[in-house]
């Protein structure tokens, strides 16, 4: 298996639940995200954004994916137009 298609299998390991994957994973982080949710590569793109409250860095959209919902002890670390793009369990 190609490298870029290990990392297509594993880029929401964590996740507890998938919305466009019927595959689950290790289920260990309350969040519910989709899958290449930024759409095809030619839809990638570069931003700055607010990250837990510490300082802007530069953030690179590549077929990310998308949290759609975080719950349970998950929390938001940071949002792009109004979607979470990165959270944290736990302290």
């Amino acid at each position: 298996m190609s490298l870029k298609a290990q990392k297509k299998e594993i880029d929401l390991l964590l996740a507890d639940k998938i919305e466009n994957d019927t595959r689950s994973y290790f289920r260990t982080m309350d969040i519910e995200a989709t899958r290449n949710a930024y759409g095809r590569q030619l839809g990638s793109f570069s931003t700055k954004a607010e990250f837990d409250g510490i300082r802007v860095v530069p953030m690179t959209f590549i077929r990310a994916p998308k949290i759609k919902k975080v719950y349970g002890e998950a929390y938001p670390l940071s949002t792009v137009d109004g979607n979470i793009v990165a959270a944290r369990q736990g302290k």
